[in-house]
C-alpha cells in the first residue's frame, strides 16, 4: 500500500480528497501546527524522512495572512527536503486556473498565463518553483470549486435568494469555470494511478456567465432576483472560459455534477 502525504487534509478540498484515499492508501495527514508547519523548513524534512510515495500539497487555498509563507516557501521547503534526502517522491501541486488571468479565448494548459490577483501571482510563483526543479511533479490548475457550503459567489446567491437578500454582483458578464468538489476529489483520486503524459493539467468542468447563472434561476423558479450590479472590469476578475478535455479524456472520467442541478436541489425546498 502506498503513502501518501496529504497536506492540508483539513481544508475544504482536503477532506473530499482525504475520504476518497484513506480506502486504498497509508495517508500521513500532518494538521498540528505545532508539530508540522509547512514554512518550517526542520519540520517538513523531518516529515519527509518517512517512506513517502507521494505527496499532495492543498494548502494556501484558503489563508491571506500566511499566503505568501505557506506557497512559497511552504513549496521552496518541500523542494529543498527532497534534493536533500535525494528522494524521488511525485509531488501534486495544487494551483488555479486563475494563473491565466483575463481572456475572452477558450484557454487550455498552453495559453499565455497573465495573473491579476495575489493569490493567482503568488500561484503561479509556486508553479515556476517546480518548473525549474528537476523533480518528478504535477502541476493541477483548478478550477472555482464547489459545494453547498463552500463560501463565494454560489453561496452568496444561494443566500440573497434565501433570506431575500439583494444580490451583489461584480459583473453579470464574468465567466468562470466551475467544478464540484467530489468531481475534483474523484479526479485527483484516478489520477494517482495513472502514468500521466503531462506535468501541467486544467482541472475544470463548465464554463458559465454570472449572468447565465442568475437567469436559470429565475427561469425555474419564476422569481425576480434583486440584484446590485457593480460593474467591475472582467480583467480585475480574471474573466476565463477554460477547456476541460485534456485530463478527463486521459483518465477517462466524466464530472457526474452538473451546476444548473445543484442550484435546482439546493433550491427546491427554499422557495
Amino acid at each position: 500500500m502506498k503513502t501518501i502525504l496529504l497536506i492540508g487534509s483539513s481544508g475544504f478540498i482536503g477532506s473530499y480528497l482525504k475520504k476518497d484515499l484513506k480506502k486504498k492508501y497509508r495517508l500521513i495527514c500532518p494538521i498540528n501546527k505545532k508539530k508540522f508547519d509547512i514554512t518550517n523548513f526542520k519540520k517538513v524534512n523531518d516529515i519527509l524522512k518517512n517512506n513517502i510515495d507521494i505527496i499532495i500539497n492543498l494548502s494556501g487555498q484558503i489563508s491571506k495572512t500566511r499566503m505568501y509563507s505557506t506557497i512559497i516557501k511552504g513549496n521552496k521547503n518541500i523542494i529543498q527536503a527532497l534534493k536533500k534526502q535525494k528522494k524521488k517522491i511525485c509531488v501534486y501541486y495544487i494551483s488555479s486556473t486563475l494563473v491565466y488571468g483575463f481572456s475572452n479565448k477558450i484557454l487550455d494548459e498552453n495559453s499565455k498565463t497573465d495573473p491579476y490577483s495575489q493569490y493567482a501571482k503568488l500561484k503561479k510563483k509556486g508553479e515556476n518553483l517546480f518548473l525549474k526543479s528537476n523533480l518528478d511533479y504535477k502541476i493541477l490548475r483548478v478550477a472555482n470549486v464547489y459545494d453547498y457550503n463552500k463560501k463565494g459567489i454560489l453561496k452568496n446567491i444561494i443566500g440573497s435568494i434565501t433570506k431575500k437578500e439583494k444580490l451583489k454582483i461584480t459583473n453579470l458578464n464574468a465567466s468562470r469555470n466551475f467544478i464540484h468538489v467530489k468531481d475534483l476529489s474523484k479526479i485527483i483520486s484516478i489520477m494517482l494511478n495513472k502514468k500521466l503524459k503531462y506535468r501541467i493539467y486544467n482541472v475544470a468542468n463548465e464554463n458559465l456567465t454570472i449572468k447565465q447563472i442568475i437567469r436559470f434561476i429565475e427561469k425555474s423558479f419564476k422569481i425576480k432576483v434583486d440584484m446590485i450590479i457593480e460593474n467591475y472590469k472582467l480583467k480585475s476578475l480574471s474573466s476565463q472560459k477554460i477547456k476541460k478535455a485534456k485530463i478527463l479524456k486521459e483518465i477517462k472520467f466524466k464530472p457526474k455534477n452538473k451546476l444548473k442541478e445543484f442550484f435546482l436541489k439546493r433550491l427546491k425546498n427554499e422557495i
